[in-house]
């Protein structure tokens, strides 16, 4: 299981003060089901991202990977720039 998802959603529920039974009630599932996710016993499914994405405020995205979506476009196009300022490519 990727730790680093299971520590971000652990962090993201304390930071938004998101208790499990939050989730379970916006979920209609078991309280052992959550809890397993937090703990990382259980892979987190599509309605639980989606759930905590509802009602953390943050992307889908960003719960999965750790950035906004518009990250790695912004990355390139700064990389992108950097190429063409340098005149090592004349056009994209």
């Amino acid at each position: 299981m990727n730790s680093e998802l299971i520590e971000r959603i652990t962090k993201l529920m304390k930071d938004k003060n998101i208790l499990q039974k939050d989730l379970v009630n916006e979920m209609k599932c078991s309280k052992g089901y959550i809890s397993g996710v937090c703990n990382g016993t259980k892979p987190p499914s599509e309605k639980f991202i989606n759930s905590l994405s509802k009602l953390s405020g943050k992307s889908v995205h960003w719960i999965l990977y750790g950035k906004e979506d518009g990250d790695d476009i912004d990355t390139l196009n700064s990389v992108i720039n950097l190429y063409i300022e340098n005149e090592l490519i004349t056009s994209v």
